[in-house]
């Protein structure tokens, strides 16, 4: 498959790294230091499960020259999609379908709005991730994971031909038997700040999220490590769709971080990243004094 990457920060990075690793045609979206360092010395990944390297790595800032493609893998923040939408027009031709890997529910929805409900699929992963400098992606979590279903619930070749295509890439993959439950139960894991922001309408940024650990670091309900504890003046991480694609201070980490809704709101995604941050020794972790945007 012929696939771009809108977002190639922790997660587009990642999972689109692991897609070109094993032999996919993959195309990323990046700009500033991001794109020199990709450009010059391809991207780097540091994962508990080996690092890699793609180099060298088809990288770009203008989706124009790219064109169409078989696949966009969104992976911006919830609040850049519509943003991210106008950067990916060019890359959407008649067989091109759009699958969203971010936090929140209304991704799928937006993108059926603008491109046609046939287009989208709904879509959500587990990491442990950050950009830890440019060029250059860290993952802690063993075996991250991807969920993508149709939005009608309906089987379908594209959706089988995606699982098929990242199980050979050596990542956990699963097809939802309702992908809207499961972007709900998402969603209540990450809890209330992420409700609130659907809500209000508001934008996330660094101060609206909450600690999830007992020493103040903050994580997703994916697990990207956020930083340092809150009140340490850390910047809100605004930026525009072209800085969600890897550029700029905002793509240094992921930053929908909070604590679980509540002790019941667990289920499999729950239990899943349960598991694997009870696993993890504190070492595997920044400390507060590194835990600062790179770049």
């Amino acid at each position: 498959m012929r696939i771009a990457v809108v977002g190639t920060g922790a997660v587009g990075g990642y999972f689109g790294g692991r897609l070109a690793q094993a032999g996919e045609d993959v195309v990323f979206l990046a700009r500033g230091a991001h794109l020199h360092a990709i450009q010059e010395h391809g991207l780097q990944v540091e994962s508990v499960d080996g690092d890699f390297a793609i180099r060298p790595a088809q990288v770009t800032d203008d989706p124009t020259g790219i064109g169409s493609v078989d696949l966009v893998l969104l992976a911006v923040k919830g609040w850049q999609v519509s943003q991210a939408i106008e950067t990916m027009r060019p890359l959407v031709g008649p067989q091109t379908f759009v699958v969203p890997l971010l936090n929140g529910v209304e991704a799928p929805e937006q993108l059926a709005a603008v491109f046609g409900a046939h287009r989208a699929l709904g879509g959500l992963c587990g990491l442990f991730g950050s950009v830890v400098g440019p060029g250059r992606i860290r993952n802690v979590l063993p075996r991250p994971f991807v969920t993508i279903g149709e939005l009608d619930h309906a089987t379908s070749r594209r959706s089988e031909q995606l699982r098929q295509a990242f199980e050979h890439a050596g990542v956990q993959v699963s097809i939802a038997a309702d992908i809207h439950a499961a972007l709900w139960e998402k969603l209540l894991f990450v809890g209330p700040p992420q409700l609130a922001r659907r809500g209000g309408g508001h934008r996330a940024s660094a101060g609206g999220n909450r600690p999830l650990s007992r020493t103040g670091h903050r994580f997703d309900a994916a697990g990207h490590h956020g930083g340092p504890p809150l009140g340490t003046g850390v910047a809100n991480r605004r930026g525009g769709a072209a800085g969600a694609s890897g550029g700029g201070r905002g793509a240094a980490s992921q930053v929908s971080l909070c604590q679980p809704a509540s002790p019941g709101a667990q289920g499999a995604w729950g239990d899943r990243v349960s598991r694997v941050r009870h696993s993890l020794q504190p070492p595997h972790f920044p400390d507060t004094r590194e835990a600062r945007e790179p770049c």
